[in-house]
C-alpha cells in the first residue's frame, strides 16, 4: 500500500486500525477474531467469498475499506470491511481491512478433497465460520497441505435457532447500545485523522511532491511491500458444516 498512499489511517498496522477505529485494544481484536461464531449472509461476489457477521451482536465492528483499493490481496486473508467479515478464497484485489491469514474455501479446478468440479467453493448461506490462532510455521504447514490435496476441515452440524437468538439480543440491548456510543466516537476521531491525511496526500500529488524518505528508500534500492505492511495473525479454521 506505501507504494500506492504513502500515509493513511489504516497505514501501517491494519490490526491496530480496525482496533482503534471500534474503540478497542489489540487484544480485544484479537480475541473476537478466535472467539467470534461469524455467520455468513452472503456467498459470492468472487470466488465464492463468503460476507460474514459475528453473531454476538457485541462483537460486531465496523472500519471503511482501503483508499485506494490494494492490487493484491493473499488467499485466505480474513480481513473486515463495513460491517462484515470478508474471506477472500483467492489471490485477488481488494480493499478490506487485512486482519489474519486462514485456510482458503474455494479449489476452482475442484480437484482436493471436499471439493469437485461440481462445487469446487465449501461456505453455504447461514454458515458459521470459527477460527483458532496458530503460529505462522503451523498455518504454513497447514497450508502446503491444502495445496497438496491432503487439508481436512474441521466440520460440525449445527442448529441457529433464531427465537433463542431474539431472546439473547433483548437481554444483551443495553449493552450493545453502549458498545455502539463508543465505537461511533472512535470512528469519529479515526475519520478525522483519515480526512486529514487524505488532504495531505492529495496537495503532494497535486503539487507533484513524494515525501522525501520515500524517494531515498526508492533510491537506495530499499523494497516496499505493497502487500503485508504489517504482522498479521495467523488463523487455522475449525469450520462448520456447510450444510447448517
Amino acid at each position: 500500500m506505501e507504494t500506492q498512499r504513502p500515509y493513511a489511517s489504516y497505514l501501517p498496522d491494519n490490526m491496530e486500525f480496525v482496533a482503534k477505529n471500534n474503540g478497542l485494544e489489540r487484544r480485544d481484536l484479537e480475541k473476537i477474531l478466535t472467539t467470534a461464531k461469524l455467520m455468513a449472509v452472503s456467498v459470492g461476489f468472487f470466488a465464492a467469498l463468503p460476507l460474514c457477521l459475528p453473531v454476538d451482536p457485541r462483537q460486531r465492528l465496523n472500519c471503511p475499506k482501503m483508499n485506494p483499493s490494494r492490487v493484491f490481496t493473499p488467499e485466505g486473508q480474513v480481513s473486515w470491511g463495513g460491517s462484515c467479515m470478508a474471506l477472500y478464497n483467492v489471490e485477488s484485489p481488494g480493499g478490506y481491512q487485512m486482519t489474519g491469514l486462514t485456510i482458503p474455501g474455494v479449489d476452482i479446478l475442484g480437484s482436493k478433497k471436499g471439493y469437485s468440479l461440481q462445487r469446487p467453493w465449501l461456505f453455504e448461506d447461514f454458515d458459521q465460520l470459527t477460527f483458532q490462532e496458530v503460529s505462522e510455521e503451523e498455518y504454513e504447514r497447514q497450508l502446503a497441505l491444502f495445496h497438496s490435496g491432503r487439508y481436512e476441515y474441521e466440520v460440525e452440524d449445527c442448529i441457529f435457532d433464531m427465537a433463542e437468538h431474539n431472546e439473547f439480543l433483548k437481554a444483551t440491548k443495553g449493552e450493545v447500545e453502549d458498545i455502539r456510543k463508543k465505537q461511533r466516537k472512535a470512528q469519529e476521531e479515526m475519520g478525522q485523522l483519515e480526512k486529514d491525511l487524505m488532504e495531505k496526500w492529495t496537495e503532494e500529488k497535486a503539487a507533484g511532491k513524494i515525501p522525501m524518505d520515500k524517494v531515498e528508500a526508492l533510491l537506495n534500492g530499499t523494497v516496499l511491500s505493497p502487500t503485508l505492511p504489517y504482522p498479521l495473525t495467523p488463523l487455522s479454521t475449525p469450520f462448520p458444516s456447510p450444510h447448517n
